[in-house]
């Protein structure tokens, strides 16, 4: 055992842990084990980066000393390369950031000393003074929240890249098979399927650009706003460099929150640091991306029922549960994503004045919502790459159809129209048929008129109205 004294006196601790005497109080006063900090060990990472940015910082501006920073940020690399995941004994859920701080600031500070003296331990380097120099946790912790969301993301919209060009295949390849379609479950016009994976495709497309531009906003973060958003504590030159160091670490645009409009100097740090309905927007654009997907997996479960009674025009040679497991998972997907924005909802603005305290449940919502997602995502990719369409039972349902009435319709009328549609419902016979064997419009218009393959073309559909409609004023 070692003791360790803070300001409230001294703590008993294991000899071989890195953490310190204000996370043993913690987890003795205020311990609640839901999601601990060391199940997230992408999160421990972004802390390491984010605390060797700024040792890096405070060494360029002389703050630090080549030795005490050069300790520092050898723990730091260590905590990256996910050495100390173990010594994360705080919880996630329920902090805003200053437990999940100072247990990183104590792990750092004990294996720089330990570096230093050979002893794990108080020692040269303090938590307080040295570790976190220039930083709050009320600005630190939201900063590796966004940071961390946005690497998480960055899975995610791979999956959704993998998607999109499974989608954009099926278009393709679909583009010649003609299907009915339906509004409301009811028959309406043919199209193909091409066209429905074409739509599928728009769909998915913009809702993952518009969660690319909530995941930018990510790179707008809080650090140097230190307690409240005064920036307290900074030592000089600090927020001038600090994002430079930052960028490279992540190897990305990190900037300050900025405000443009402001008029009041930092107004944007002061809104990060007392509200977090960044929240509600990115679990929004997640959910989009999510509801596209669910749409999507709706349609093939639907038009997959059967084989006899059902929809029957999407089958699975193959893995016929793993594929309808995939389609489920992905609204299960949808019905998570729902709960975790209306949590975001219900954290944001029930805060206390000036400090947002309320973000711990969000978080770890969102980070399980897209740790399931970048998983759930590709499942969904591979059932949707190998289901076949039924050629023969897609064409027959829009043969028959009396929705093909519609095409008469456009040429000779509605009641034309609707009286072909009632005849070829009461004899359970196609358009086509009707109007051949009761001499409704000459066989060779007839088979013109009700081709399948010319009504999904929005060209082909004009021609065919315009040649009949000349044939007619000609006629008479």
């Amino acid at each position: 055992m070692r003791k360790e004294v803070d300001g409230l006196g001294s703590v008993e601790l294991p000899s071989v842990v890195y953490y310190g005497a204000q996370t043993a109080r913690r987890l003795k006063n205020f311990y609640i084990r839901s999601i601990l900090i060391s199940d997230l060990p992408l999160l421990i990472k972004v802390i390491g980066k984010v605390k060797k940015a700024c040792a890096l910082t405070n060494l360029e501006i002389s703050a630090l000393n080549e030795k005490k920073a050069g300790v520092i940020i050898h723990a730091c690399e260590e905590m990256i390369e996910g050495k100390f995941n173990e010594n994360f004994v705080t919880d996630a859920w329920v902090s805003h950031g200053t437990g999940v701080n100072m247990n990183a600031n104590e792990i750092i500070a004990n294996r720089a000393n330990e570096l230093l003296t050979g002893e794990i331990g108080p020692g040269p380097i303090h938590p307080n003074t040295h570790v976190n120099m220039s930083q709050s946790s009320n600005d630190l912790y939201p900063t590796v929240e966004s940071l961390t969301l946005y690497l998480l993301i960055n899975s995610v919209l791979k999956a959704c890249d993998g998607l999109e060009n499974v989608l954009k295949e099926r278009a393709e390849s679909w583009k010649g098979i003609v299907r009915l379609g339906r509004t409301c479950l009811q028959d309406a016009v043919p199209m193909t399927f091409g066209q429905m994976a074409g739509g599928w495709h728009s769909l998915l497309h913009r809702n993952i650009e518009e969660l690319r531009n909530r995941q930018a906003a990510l790179l707008n973060v809080a650090l140097t706003a230190t307690v409240l958003g005064t920036g307290i504590g900074l030592e000089p030159g600090f927020r001038e460099k600090i994002f430079r160091n930052l960028s490279n670490e992540f190897d990305l645009p990190i900037k300050i929150s900025s405000f443009k409009e402001e008029v009041i100097e930092d107004s944007a740090l002061f809104d990060a640091s007392q509200n977090c309905d960044e929240f509600i927007h990115l679990t929004g654009g997640v959910l989009s991306v999510i509801t596209a997907c669910s749409r999507i997996a709706s349609d093939l479960y639907l038009f997959s029922s059967g084989p006899e009674a059902g929809f029957n025009e999407f089958y699975w040679r193959s893995d016929v549960s793993d594929a309808y497991c995939a389609l489920e998972a992905m609204v299960r997907l949808k019905q998570q994503a729902a709960s975790c924005q209306n949590l975001a909802v219900l954290a944001t603005n029930n805060d206390d004045l000036d400090l947002a305290v309320t973000t711990g449940s969000t978080f770890t919502n969102i980070i399980e919502l897209l740790l399931n997602t970048q998983e759930v995502i590709p499942l969904f990719t591979k059932a949707l790459k190998e289901v076949s369409v039924n050629k023969d039972k897609a064409l027959r349902n829009a043969t028959i159809s009396t929705a093909l009435a519609t095409s008469a319709s456009s040429i000779y009328g509605y009641e034309f129209g609707t009286k072909i549609a009632h005849k070829a419902f009461e004899k359970k016979q196609s358009c086509l048929e009707i109007c051949i064997s009761e001499g409704l419009i000459p066989e060779e218009d007839a088979k013109e008129i009700f081709d399948v393959r010319t009504m999904t073309r929005s060209s082909s559909t004009q021609q065919l109205i315009r040649k009949y409609q000349e044939k007619l004023r000609t006629n008479k």
